[in-house]
């Protein structure tokens, strides 16, 4: 079950996902052990569901990626939800 979420309209998404994931680890976002871009492009994560200008809004949909022990889902509403990932 992905848990919390951080919605803050004037921050990208690749930003929302290095806060969330620090504040589950209870640390600073520059604190964290693995850069965000060795597991996603953040540009591409800011970037999908961007609306273009004469496109159709991209309203709808989940991006899924592992990132410092946590499966991370970014949704369409810019939402950013943690699941720390079990150890097998």
């Amino acid at each position: 079950m992905f848990s919390g979420g951080v919605t803050v309209s004037h921050m990208s998404i690749s930003k929302k996902v290095l806060e969330r994931v620090a504040e589950a680890e209870g640390r600073d976002s520059t604190e964290l052990d693995e850069p965000l871009f060795e597991v996603v492009d953040p540009d591409a994560l800011d970037a999908i569901f961007e609306s273009t200008e004469n496109g159709p809004d991209r309203n709808a949909g989940t991006v899924d990626f592992e990132y410092q022990g946590y499966s991370v889902r970014v949704t369409a509403e810019g939402d950013v939800l943690l699941r720390e990932r079990s150890e097998a």
